[in-house]
C-alpha cells in the first residue's frame, strides 16, 4: 500500500529516525510510476532531511511465489532507474545498488550510483542463491573508473549527532569505529567513491 509506505517514512521523520528506503524495479511497474515513486520519497526526504540513501533493486524471480515465471529487469532499465533517481533524489541522498543481483557494477555506479550496501562473506538472507563477491574484486573492477571502494558504517556520517540518534545508539557508533580504524571519516577530495557497509 504506498499510502501505508509513505506514511511510515513520514513518521520515521518525525522522529528524526536516519532512514533507508528504496525502489524495485522490475515487478510490472510503469516508468511513470518509477518517477512518481523516486518523487514521493524525495519530497519526504527534503520535509524531513532523514533518507540517507534510496536502494535501486531489480526484481528476482523466486521459485514457489506468484512471480516465479516472470523475467528480471533488462540493465538497461536498471540504469535509467538509477539515473532517474540520482536526477530526482535531493544531492545528500545516496542511491544504492546491490552488487550481487545487480551485478554490472561498473555501469549502475557511473550511471548514479555511489553505494554497495553491505557486502557480507555470510551471504543474502533475502537472496540466498546471490552471493556477493570478494569486496576487493569490485573494488579492482571500480578503480579504473575513478572510483574508490571504502568502507562505511551503517549510519552516515552526516547522522551521527544526539540530533538523530540517541546516546546509546552514539556510543555503540563509537565502538564499530574503534574496530574499523581506517574508516574515512569524510569525503576525499578529488576522489568519486562508491562506498560498502560496514559489513565490508
Amino acid at each position: 500500500d504506498p499510502a501505508r509506505r509513505l506514511e511510515t517514512l513520514r513518521a520515521a521523520g518525525r522522529a528524526r529516525m536516519p532512514f533507508t528506503t528504496g525502489l524495485l524495479v522490475g515487478i510490472g511497474e510503469t516508468r511513470t510510476a518509477r518517477e512518481e515513486t523516486l518523487r514521493s520519497i524525495a519530497a519526504i526526504a527534503r520535509e524531513f532531511g532523514h533518507i540517507q540513501e534510496v536502494i535501486v533493486q531489480p526484481f528476482t524471480p523466486h521459485a514457489g511465489t506468484s512471480m516465479a515465471n516472470a523475467t528480471a529487469p533488462r540493465l538497461e532499465e536498471l540504469r535509467d532507474a538509477v539515473e532517474m533517481a540520482r536526477a530526482i533524489l535531493p544531492p545528500e541522498v545516496t542511491v544504492q545498488i546491490p552488487p550481487n543481483i545487480a551485478p554490472r557494477v561498473v555501469e549502475l555506479v557511473r550511471a548514479g550510483a555511489r553505494d554497495l550496501g553491505g557486502i557480507s562473506p555470510d551471504g543474502d538472507r533475502i537472496n540466498p542463491g546471490e552471493r556477493w563477491l570478494a569486496a576487493q574484486s569490485y573494488a579492482a573492477a571500480l578503480r579504473p573508473h575513478g572510483f574508490i571502494l571504502r568502507p562505511r558504517l551503517a549510519i552516515y556520517e552526516r547522522f551521527i549527532s544526539p540530533y538523530w540518534v540517541s546516546s546509546e545508539t552514539l556510543r555503540a557508533v563509537g565502538r564499530v569505529r574503534e574496530r574499523l580504524p581506517n574508516l574515512p571519516l569524510a569525503y576525499v577530495p578529488g576522489a568519486s567513491t562508491a562506498g560498502a557497509s560496514a559489513d565490508v
